[in-house]
């Protein structure tokens, strides 16, 4: 029964993650939208029109666009190890070594997910004081 409350639980925060990396994943992530990122050295540009114009955006910008795909693959890994540890957990049919092979993946899989969420909230911080 432990088992299968554990496979389940794991099952439904996977779910949960997968779901909020898709919903964010919607969303654009422009580090230089803010009304005062045009006086940053980072975000300022020519204006359109002008003879000098470029076509490329500000390195930050695509430092984060890296970032955040990074974020995005390691984050979906993570969440189909953690999907495949509580399901070898539930199967392992007592199995000791099973058992212990399946609860260490799941717990490096969760430090890794907190890993994750730390460096991308770092990162981001970062970037946004490199804006203003």
């Amino acid at each position: 029964m432990r088992k299968i409350i554990v496979f389940f639980g794991t099952f439904f925060i996977s779910i949960l993650f997968l779901t909020n990396f898709a919903v964010a994943s919607s969303f654009s992530y422009n580090v230089c939208s803010n009304k005062n990122a045009s006086l940053s050295a980072v975000c300022s540009s020519n204006p359109p029109g002008s003879s000098t114009t470029s076509n490329a955006d500000p390195i930050s910008v695509k430092i984060a666009s890296i970032i955040k795909i990074i974020v995005e693959v390691a984050g979906i890994i993570t969440v189909v190890v953690i999907i495949i540890s509580g399901i070898r957990y539930a199967l392992s049919t007592g199995d000791a070594n099973k058992v212990n092979s399946a609860k260490n993946n799941l717990i490096y899989a969760l430090i890794g997910l907190a890993v994750i969420v730390l460096a991308d909230t770092i990162v981001s911080y970062v970037i946004s004081q490199l804006k203003g």
